[in-house]
């Protein structure tokens, strides 16, 4: 998939690079969807139990945000699972599954991190946390799209990272904190 983008990928050529008859495949695969959903699935899982880990931590909130957006940070400069991401999304506008998993996904990132921002700064009401959380997603998404291709080399986006962690602190603490303090 990875290799002939989402929408040029077979079932034949997965079942031959797996080593496996397409009938094979096709029996617990049915369909291209179906394969994006088998491999995305321990993907989100595994984001989702990172996250849970750490709200869970003895870590204070806040170290738990700044470990989060440093974590965002190097997620959006990932290479090797940013395609993925991509193709999942292009599934999920045409795939019921494939957007059933995405909804999930966002809902329980954004209920998530909305409830740890609450923590981080209880002044915060829970509408607010809910935005800001949303807020930070949308900023990490299109962070992905610009880290995680070519434009991250290019000069404008010199300092771009460190714009991103300062806006999003100032999201969460309603002043611009650096991490020393935070």
């Amino acid at each position: 998939m990875l290799e002939n983008g989402p929408m040029d990928f077979s079932l034949r050529a997965v079942a031959l690079k797996a080593g496996i008859s397409v009938s094979n495949l096709q029996y617990y695969f049915p369909t291209r969807p179906d394969v994006v959903r088998a491999v995305m699935a321990p993907v989100i899982d595994t984001y989702i139990d990172v996250l849970k880990q750490a709200l869970q931590s003895n870590a204070s909130p806040r170290a738990t945000i700044e470990a989060i957006l440093d974590q965002s940070v190097q997620d959006a400069k990932d290479s090797k699972n940013i395609p993925l991401w991509w193709h999942f999304f292009s599934f999920a506008s045409t795939d019921p599954e494939c957007a059933q998993m995405r909804d999930e996904w966002y809902d329980t990132l954004t209920n998530e991190l909305a409830k740890l921002i609450r923590a981080a700064n209880p002044e915060r009401g829970a509408a607010e946390s809910t935005h800001i959380a949303v807020l930070l997603i949308s900023m990490v998404d299109g962070m992905t799209i610009h880290l995680g291709t070519a434009r991250g080399k290019r000069a404008y986006m010199r300092g771009f990272e460190a714009m991103f962690l300062e806006t999003a602190r100032n999201l969460v603490w309603g002043k611009t904190v650096d991490a020393e303090t935070a």
